[in-house]
């Protein structure tokens, strides 16, 4: 993080979150090594997480993106994923999947499909208009932003009739049926086409028209 970064996160938070984002700095130094996923708890106590959503809202985006990726390297453990759900960070995760970064719109796919695995959140974040926000992601001509968009989607349509009735409602069905007549032509194609397989299984659960479905799964071509 260079120098200006620094500056606006020292003007923009409190002395305690400025010595919060301190910490936060020197653990996001070593997150290539995957340290951060081995202390994590420590960003818990005091208040790591309530300071990392508030660097979410500030208006700088490579702040955005330093925070985003720090939280989804930690958000897969449930201590997190509840401080989180605490910190109302939904609605401003769901905010930046809007962004016009697309490393940001991927990491709060991510950050957003571990939020889901907590309590009632599946119900919340749709009242929010994750499902609009993460349809929206589907015309994406990224490999990240698609991965962690439909796992996100699949994430919040699991075991939720009302989430998948959402998704065909806001026309999420016919981006990933189109998609799955392409041509994969890459290893890292298949892992997506396999999320969008798994997904529509899901959402066409019961529902007469999976057997059209299947039938183009099948009659995919993978080179």
């Amino acid at each position: 993080m260079d120098g200006t970064v620094i500056l606006v996160c020292h003007c923009a938070l409190s002395s305690l979150q400025q010595g919060i984002a301190l910490y936060i700095r020197t653990i996001y130094y070593y997150q290539c090594n995957n340290i951060i996923k081995l202390l994590w708890y420590l960003l818990l106590y005091p208040d790591g997480i309530p300071a990392l959503v508030a660097l979410l809202t500030l208006s700088r985006e490579d702040i955005q993106s330093v925070a985003a990726s720090v939280l989804c390297n930690i958000s897969e453990n449930e201590a997190v994923r509840e401080a989180l759900t605490q910190a109302k960070a939904g609605p401003i995760l769901i905010e930046l999947l809007k962004s016009p970064v697309d490393e940001i719109q991927s990491r709060a796919s991510i950050i957003l499909a571990d939020l889901a695995c907590v309590g009632d959140n599946q119900t919340a974040l749709a009242e929010e208009g994750v499902i609009t926000a993460l349809i929206h992601l589907l015309d994406s001509e990224l490999e990240d932003v698609l991965v962690n968009a439909v796992n996100a989607i699949r994430v919040l349509c699991t075991d939720n009739p009302a989430n998948q009735t959402a998704v065909a409602e806001h026309g999420g069905i016919d981006p990933l049926v189109e998609f799955l007549g392409d041509t994969v032509n890459s290893g890292r194609w298949f892992i997506i086409v396999c999320i969008y397989s798994k997904f529509l299984e899901i959402i066409f659960y019961g529902i007469e028209i999976m057997s059209n479905v299947s039938g183009q799964i099948s009659g995919l071509k993978f080179v």
